[in-house]
């Protein structure tokens, strides 16, 4: 059986995914996904992804856009090009210079 660490996940960015999404492991978001998203892993938004809805994860780095609230993480990073419309509740949170948050951060 394969680790869950080593699993990795890529939506292109010719894909479009509604609903509630739950993975193990790493995914790289290329395209775009209206709905929530859970995980015990990690989540890329890249510099084209796109994400409306609620994230229960473990860790999220946005270099996309995200309009929706990050619940439960360990991490959250906003990249320089990334941008985040809406609440965060996190252990720890870094934003480069010129990423952009707007909303609430909830340090736990």
């Amino acid at each position: 059986m394969a680790d869950i660490s080593s699993k990795t996940t890529i939506i292109t960015d010719d894909i479009i995914f509604q609903g509630e999404l739950e993975f193990d492991g790493r995914m790289h978001l290329h395209g775009k996904i209206d709905g929530s998203v859970k995980s015990k892993g990690s989540l890329v938004i890249e510099n084209n992804g796109e994400l409306r809805g609620d994230v229960f994860i473990k860790e999220i780095h946005i270099k996309g856009r995200h309009q929706g609230n990050i619940n439960q993480a360990d991490l959250v990073h906003i990249s320089n090009t990334g941008t985040l419309h809406g609440n965060i509740e996190t252990l720890a949170i870094q934003i480069e210079r010129n990423g952009r948050h707007n909303g609430t951060t909830i340090m736990k």
